[in-house]
């Protein structure tokens, strides 16, 4: 469940007279004064900080020129990643564009993980002679590495973004912000972490502009800016201070098709309408091509789609981007199922952070479904994979928990390892630890960072708005705010006591959901979540919305569509009580007692099967599943399931048995009893009969009860009904004991005439209706009717 957190919205800005919903939104994003949001709105009007705030800015650029000069073979060295794919691209482009005799080299993702390795130094050094090799979105935690280089005579310059240990490798050159003595020590505390906010991509764009400007190519950096963007919005850095400038000046480059690659590869996953391209579009189209590649391929596929300007290679690039694409979200939702389930198996191992290794999943999908693990459980999550008995494992983080800190922490487990505050990566060697130590080392370094406490999902909430004013002019005023990003989310909104007026579930596999809403003063609300193919809310409940705006264009008309990222309850305690329950309706399904018998077979949850009458009871005995079997009279408490193989006799019988096992419930097809109150005396009487001639008048309540699947009550009736007019003679024992004495041929045209017929009429009607409810209604007042 989703804390909801309102953000300070009270706003000083001249323009809340003009335009207060911008002011609020713009004072929720920390933006006080006039200046500032004269800089966030117009982010081109804030010039870059110049290359020259790094200490070795001049000794780069002079590197550069001397191995111009001399004719060296510089290496771009970068990573398989987004970042790392455009930080390679850029500088590579760049190089090119000055005449330097300039190669690339991007590790395999599972061959040799992130950062520098001395085979690959090794490599570049002898075969290809490289005698400077810079790093980009890497090296600042490959000290041995660079001092391999560095003993074969090649210098390497590191250009790198994350987290830099205590003792900084012996590079000829580093140009990371993060790094201790780095930076001019003139730099102010605002421009560090302008600098500190950047991705490798922009720290290469960075120093590839000052190449170019050293060069007199200026004009060439507009076509660096939308792979800086892609790179930027890629690795989720803060879209704030300089990101922010670069992402908006990249997606305006996107918009007008400044880069061929990128140009063809929106064009290619159908989304033609290149003016319509912004940071959303980049983050869930572009990057996930360019990652899904250097995931479950080779990166410098991404790369050549980048630097390549032949339209043939970039379609045939595009469309392996895509095909791989659709392979890694397969294996992405395979990998995540299979987690959930471990987690969903044993929750009480999984209570500070979910720390699991599974060797199915690929190495490129073990991030992904970490993310996936933490959007769903708001824990952090390291999931692992074992070759051999070599762990590697990716992590991902929350507010509240720094990856970069558990992983420093227990530095010593690692045979490797890197990262920031929401991500990072180790490795380690079975040997020499175990994963069972390893989990134990995370999970006590969770518990001390969180201080045992549970991690609070948050939403943070802009505004709560009513529902007439959620309009174009809303959408349009959001739009102001974009780029959106990492600390620049796109502005989210709530409604109170918004009416449910219609549920519907979309595409081929019915996982998309649309609810239609209303305000009170009638506003009709399209709401749309993507992905859910489930929801515990009811028509005509009323619920309060957290909702992001955005516009939605079908057959030529736009209109306002709400994208949903929480519903709350208004009446929270009934709707729990609801939601408590899973109901599974297999109604419509052919086969019964033999899929029940393979379900038991596999499952690893509790299971009871309500079944009395004496057809069902001899077929769960014939399926072998009769030991699950339970009556009316001795209901289980805390099973996982409930299957209901007969037909439950009563609301209230439903009732006491959710009371007592408040998880699943499976319903069948049952056989719909008669609807003629004549025709169910004359049953009951023939069983009286056959009970007399065959079993010397002996029976039971129990007995015909569970043949004629109604309530006792309704049967008890039946009986005095009997006994009043003279049609049998019987005793009942206060054991439900029942003795015939005999029977008197009575018209049923008299029995009908009497007031206790009505009252078993009446009774028995509340049963047919019942029946038909269970049997008939269809899925959603199904529901609502055994929840009620």
């Amino acid at each position: 469940m989703k804390l909801w957190q309102y953000q300070n919205s009270s706003s000083n800005l001249s323009l809340l007279k003009k335009n207060p919903l911008l002011a609020h939104l713009l004072a929720a994003r920390g933006i006080d004064t006039d200046e500032k949001a004269d800089i966030f709105l117009n982010p081109e009007k804030k010039d870059y900080l110049p290359f020259s705030v790094f200490k070795d800015a001049e000794k780069v650029i002079t590197r550069i020129k001397t191995a111009l000069e001399q004719k060296e073979k510089i290496i771009v060295y970068g990573d398989f990643d987004t970042d790392g794919v455009t930080s390679t691209a850029i500088l590579y482009k760049t190089l090119k564009k000055i005449g330097a005799d300039v190669d690339y080299y991007l590790p395999d993702r599972d061959e040799e993980s992130h950062g520098l390795n001395n085979k690959a130094v090794l490599t570049l050094i002898s075969k290809q002679k490289a005698k400077l090799i810079i790093t980009v979105d890497c090296g600042i935690s490959n000290a041995a590495e660079v001092k391999l280089a560095k003993s074969f005579k090649a210098d390497v310059i590191i250009t790198d973004h994350h987290e830099a240990p205590e003792v900084l490798p012996e590079a000829f050159a580093i140009i990371n912000p993060k790094a201790q003595g780095v930076l001019d020590e003139k730099t102010s505390a605002e421009d560090i972490e302008s600098l500190c906010y950047l991705s490798g991509a922009g720290i290469a764009f960075k120093l590839a502009s000052a190449i170019l400007t050293e060069f007199n190519e200026k004009d060439f950096i507009k076509e660096l800016e939308p792979i800086a963007a892609l790179g930027t919005i890629g690795d989720i850095v803060p879209l704030k201070a300089e990101n922010r400038r670069i992402a908006a000046c990249g997606i305006r480059a996107m918009q007008n098709g400044v880069n061929l690659g990128i140009k063809r590869l929106f064009e290619n996953a159908d989304k033609k309408n290149l003016a319509a391209i912004n940071s959303e579009a980049v983050a869930f189209v572009a990057v996930p091509r360019i990652n899904a590649v250097g995931r479950l391929k080779k990166a410098d596929i991404s790369l050549k789609l980048l630097i390549s300007d032949d339209i043939n290679e970039i379609d045939e690039i595009t469309k392996i981007l895509n095909d791989t694409n659709d392979k890694r979200q397969k294996l992405c939702d395979e990998a995540f199922n299979r987690a959930k389930e471990q987690v969903e198996a044993n929750p009480e191992l999984y209570k500070n952070a979910i720390v699991i290794c599974d060797e199915e999943t690929h190495v490129g999908i073990l991030g992904l479904s970490a993310s996936k693990l933490v959007e769903t459980y708001a824990k952090p999550a390291f999931v692992m994979r074992k070759d051999e008995n070599m762990y590697r494992c990716s992590c991902r983080g929350l507010k509240g928990v720094n990856i970069y800190e558990i992983l420093n922490e227990n530095a010593e487990l690692f045979a490797g390892y890197g990262g920031h505050e929401l991500a990072g990566g180790f490795s380690f060697d079975g040997n020499v630890t175990t994963f069972e130590k390893v989990k134990e080392a995370i999970d006590n370094t969770v518990d001390e960072q969180t201080g045992g406490q549970e991690i609070p999902d948050i939403l943070n909430i802009d505004l709560k708005i009513n529902p007439e004013d959620i309009n174009m002019n809303l959408v349009e005023t959001v739009k102001m705010l974009a780029p959106f990003g990492a600390a620049n989310p796109v502005p989210v909104f709530s409604a109170e006591k918004i009416r449910i007026a219609d549920i519907r579930f979309m595409g081929q596999n019915k996982n998309h959901m649309k609810l239609i809403c209303t305000g009170e003063n009638g506003t009709v609300l399209e709401c749309v979540k993507w992905f859910t193919s489930e929801f515990a809310g009811e028509k005509d409940e009323e619920i309060n919305l957290a909702f992001t705006p955005e516009t939605n264009e079908f057959n030529g008309k736009i209109s306002v569509q709400l994208m949903i990222k929480d519903v709350q309850f208004t009446d929270a305690d009934s709707h729990q009580e609801k939601s408590t329950y899973k109901i599974i309706d297999c109604r419509t399904q052919q086969g019964g007692f033999d899929k029940i018998y393979d379900f038991l077979q596999t499952t690893k949850k509790s299971v009871a099967i309500f079944a009395e009458n004496n057809k069902t009871t001899e077929e769960c005995k014939k399926n072998e599943i009769f030991s699950y079997c339970f009556t009316r009279d001795e209901i289980p408490e805390n099973k996982d399931m409930i299957i209901f193989a007969d037909m439950p006799p009563s609301h209230a019988f439903l009732k006491k048995c959710m009371q007592k096992n408040k998880k699943e419930m499976l319903f069948m097809k049952y056989k719909e009893p008669t609807e003629d109150a004549k025709e169910i005396l004359s049953k009951i009487a023939g069983m009286l009969k056959y009970a007399k001639s065959s079993y010397d008048g002996k029976t039971t309540v129990v007995a015909l009860r569970n043949a004629l699947n109604f309530e006792e009550d309704i049967l008890l009736t039946a009986l005095d009904l009997f006994k009043d007019t003279g049609f049998a003679d019987f005793e009942i024992t206060d054991g439900k004991q029942i003795k015939i004495k005999e029977f008197q041929s009575i018209p049923t045209s008299r029995i009908v005439k009497e007031n206790k017929f009505l009252d078993f009429a009446e009774k028995y009607l509340g049963y047919i209706n019942h029946a038909k409810a269970i049997n008939t209604l269809q899925p959603e007042n199904f529901k609502k009717y055994i929840l009620k």
